[in-house]
């Protein structure tokens, strides 16, 4: 195995997480372009919220796309942003170099792929062992399963170790279990619910992006035309939230929902409530609760917010923007003192971290 992935849990187990506008005024700044939120009491295919729209006719003239350079991105605002005393950057610790991708499972467990495949490792243990090779993407879970998409397109269901190998499916493009179902999006952009048993399935919806399963029946789904739907069964049953949308994550505890648009402004409505800005110039999120959300914005650093960016805390920068969600991750359910966060970087060597309670519990 690489020593840069042999050294995990070896580092882990010395752990026990616009420009020139005032802060003031960005959070005032109003979306650009036409950006629309719905709500789950809107009727199916109706736009209820707009949250500012541009006029103006003609064709838009793109000008040629810039090289990526590999240089952290320009800060936007809130220059002088520092994380807090012991926290943060300042905790820093070095996991691994060279990782792709990676995922904490229950806070003990992790997974990391990089170019010599998949490998899975106990926080704070010595044991590492590769599980699969050939891999594009993954998903495990806390009750065992491991589900691995190779780079041919085809599913596999495993233990956490990587035995007892069966095959569930080919020409896959994103999988995941809820409940006794699997939920599989093909490379043909139609999402189907596996059964129990890997032997039948339900067709849900088709021209699909993305999607999160909240359990056998509900799911959100997000269309290839930026429409954000709330389905129950498939298709045939669903209210519009958006659109149009980027990314979006659903808390259920507490039935709200946190959409990502186009112009990186992130909105998050609860129940068939007002919609709120929670921030802007957002590259990726992950919710924590209802009101607690970690925020990676366009400049590379990532944010802890409680309610919208006026309660932002620096956690670190330069994260690797690109990679969006899979940049960061944190390993409590829950807002918890000393809350681990694992970033990757811009040259992909993954971190732990350690961030406060944004409540001061446990202080």
């Amino acid at each position: 195995m690489p020593c840069s992935i042999a050294r995990l849990a070896l580092i882990v187990g010395a752990l026990c997480l616009v420009g020139g506008i005032e802060p003031a005024d960005a959070f005032k700044r109003r979306p650009n372009g036409c950006d629309w939120i719905g709500g789950d009491f809107a009727e199916p295919g109706e736009v209820i919220f707009n949250t500012g729209c541009r006029g103006g006719g003609g064709r838009r003239h793109a000008a040629p796309a810039a090289q990526p350079k590999d240089e952290p991105p320009k800060l936007l605002d809130r220059l002088d942003a520092r994380a807090p005393v012991n926290y943060g950057a300042s905790t820093r610790k070095s996991i691994g170099a060279g990782i792709e991708r990676f995922e904490i499972v229950g806070g003990t467990i992790a997974y990391g792929l990089d170019a010599g495949g998949l490998w899975r490792f106990t926080l704070g243990g010595k044991d590492s062992k590769q599980v699969a090779q050939s891999v594009i993407q993954f998903r495990a879970t806390e009750a065992g399963p491991l589900f691995v998409l190779e780079k041919d397109g085809t599913l596999w269901r495993s233990d956490g170790d990587g035995s007892n190998r069966t095959f569930l499916d080919h020409e896959v493009a994103d999988v995941q279990p809820a409940g006794d179902s699997v939920y599989v999006l093909g490379t043909d952009k139609h999402l189907s619910r596996l059964h129990a048993d890997g032997k039948g399935r339900d067709p849900v919806d088709d021209n699909v992006s993305a999607f999160q399963a909240v359990d056998s029946t509900i799911v959100f789904v997000l269309g290839t035309d930026g429409a954000l739907w709330r389905e129950t069964g498939d298709m045939h049953n669903r209210v519009k939230i958006g659109q149009p949308i980027t990314a979006f994550e659903y808390v259920a505890d507490g039935d709200t929902t946190y959409v990502l648009t186009p112009s990186h402004f992130l909105w998050r409505q609860t129940g068939t409530g007002t919609p709120q800005q929670v921030d802007h110039d957002v590259a990726a999120f992950h919710t924590v609760d209802v009101n607690l959300v970690y925020v990676l914005a366009t400049d590379a650093r990532l944010w802890q917010e409680l309610g919208d960016r006026s309660q932002a805390v620096l956690v670190d920068g330069d994260l690797a923007v690109k990679s969006g969600a899979a940049a960061f991750q944190f390993a409590s359910k829950g807002d918890v003192e000393g809350q681990a966060v694992y970033v990757l970087d811009r040259k992909h060597g993954l971190w732990v971290e350690t961030m406060p309670s944004a409540r001061g519990h446990g202080k």
